[in-house]
């Protein structure tokens, strides 16, 4: 039987097969719970692309810019590497799960290039 951490990851991975198409292949999936007022988030990574994608509940409420860089900032202190968004404060990307409602995925970039991530 699923795991709740099972089944919120693998509706994020279609949502992650939604917006990245093929290209989900080369992120590296999980789930967070301590980043955002403890709601659970996902975050996908590309080291070779040095590009993350944080995905959040739609029910949530869309994060603003400020909210962003609070976001980036607990990104740069759990990763121990430095995080910041790249996305542009308009517009949001709404990403499909297979069940559930969609998530919003916000771009981060990894600008310190690691090799890999610990966490």
């Amino acid at each position: 039987m699923k795991t709740p951490v099972d089944m919120a990851l693998e509706e994020m991975r279609w949502a992650l097969i939604d917006g990245l198409n093929e290209a989900v292949n080369r992120y590296t999936l999980i789930q967070i719970q301590q980043l955002l007022d403890g709601a659970p988030i996902g975050v996908a990574y590309d080291l070779e692309d040095a590009t993350m994608y944080v995905l959040v509940s739609s029910q949530r409420a869309g994060l603003n810019e400020l909210q962003r860089l609070d976001l980036a900032k607990s990104l740069t202190e759990f990763f121990h590497t430095f995080v910041v968004p790249v996305q542009s404060t308009h517009g949001m990307n709404f990403w499909g799960g297979r069940h559930g409602d969609p998530f919003v995925a916000y771009k981060f970039a990894l600008l310190d290039r690691p090799l890999k991530l610990t966490y």
